[in-house]
């Protein structure tokens, strides 16, 4: 594989994780209003799990230590990455949404992926503490004979069948009487809630969905990378995904998928074929002001995004174009009916 190949493979690899994550994050925040700003915390949960239920037991005298140690075939790692996260999410909402909103949850939610680095980070046997998880393999590689550096031929038509997938659950919600409910919440939780509608419940299942996606990301990047440490899932990591959703349209499923790729395809990725100049970490450091004032510019001028969300029109519903019908004018005598 050439130089020129491998790095348009992580190009291409990276914007279709971070699609996968954008989808997930507009379905909590874009679709319902969940301000989750722990959101990459869910991402390495999904990793963690899927390379400890991949790369076996550590090796003896390796110095490693960490939980479980299968060797699971694929995609058994990658769907379990997926619920794992799911489930923390859950956990996570099940806490917070009962009492809480908007500030008071993204404080929340902050918090909590504070104490879950502290934990990860410490705990030297749960994932090996600040050294991480190193050595996971690649799926399917040694099936088809190939070359671990060539493991992109793989996981990159293993990311598009994921995304598909992800991008049509979403689609599906988006025009469903699900997604209206979820809609409703996030305009006016007390509307919804004075129509019957439990908003705890719906978005109960709106942060769980989310953090699924976030899961799959995750392991889909473990695969790829084939390591992880508590260094790779900071809280810039989550202000990415959160740069993507901005800055593509919160609520669109199409402009989140732009946003990544301008966001992770173009910024980021893009910024690693420059020369290297000035002081080592410079170009990482002019990367993310790089981010940071194109999400400023887009938040004034542009604040609904480059492709904002769809109206959602419920003509139909209604028998006539152009919105719900009149109601019917009551009957007036000598119309024809008669008046006792």
């Amino acid at each position: 594989m050439s130089l020129i190949e491998a790095l348009g493979a992580t190009v291409l690899m990276y914007v279709i994780i971070y699609a996968i994550l954008s989808l997930g994050l507009n379905l909590q925040y874009g679709t319902t209003g969940i301000v989750n700003f722990t959101y990459y915390t869910f991402v390495a949960i999904g990793a963690y799990f899927a390379g400890v239920t991949a790369m076996g037991a550590p090796p003896p005298g390796s110095g490693e230590a960490y939980i479980l140690g299968w060797s699971l075939p694929f995609p058994i790692p990658l769907i379990i990455g997926g619920l794992m996260a799911g489930v923390a999410g859950g956990l996570l909402a099940l806490i917070a949404f009962r009492r809480l909103r908007s500030d008071y949850l993204a404080i929340v939610t902050l918090s909590a992926g504070t104490v879950v680095f502290d934990i990860v980070n410490n705990a030297t046997n749960l994932f090996n503490g600040s050294d991480g998880i190193y050595g996971v393999p690649a799926p399917w590689v040694q099936t088809f004979g190939l070359p671990p550096q060539d493991s992109y031929l793989v996981l990159i038509p293993i990311g598009l069948v994921v995304l598909a997938i992800c991008w049509l659950i979403v689609h599906l919600i988006d025009g469903s009487p699900y997604g209206r409910t979820l809609r409703a919440i996030r305009d006016n939780r007390d509307v919804a809630e004075a129509f019957g509608k439990n908003a705890f419940r719906h978005q109960m299942g709106a942060m769980i969905l989310g953090c699924v996606f976030a899961g799959l990301g995750g392991a889909l990047t473990v695969e790829f990378v084939g390591a992880l440490d508590p260094g790779g899932w900071t809280t810039v990591e989550t202000f990415i995904v959160w740069a993507a959703v901005i800055l593509g349209g919160a609520g669109s499923n199409i402009g989140v998928v732009l946003g990544a790729l301008i966001v992770q395809g173009v910024i980021i990725q893009g910024t690693l074929f420059l020369p290297a100049f000035g002081g080592e970490a410079l170009v990482p450091a002019l990367r993310n002001i790089a981010i940071g004032v194109l999400v400023i510019v887009v938040m004034y001028f542009r604040p609904q995004g480059l492709i904002p969300e769809r109206r959602h029109r419920y003509d139909r519903l209604f028998g006539r174009p152009g919105g719900m019908a009149p109601p019917t004018p009551p009957t007036q005598p000598g119309d024809g009916e008669a008046v006792s």
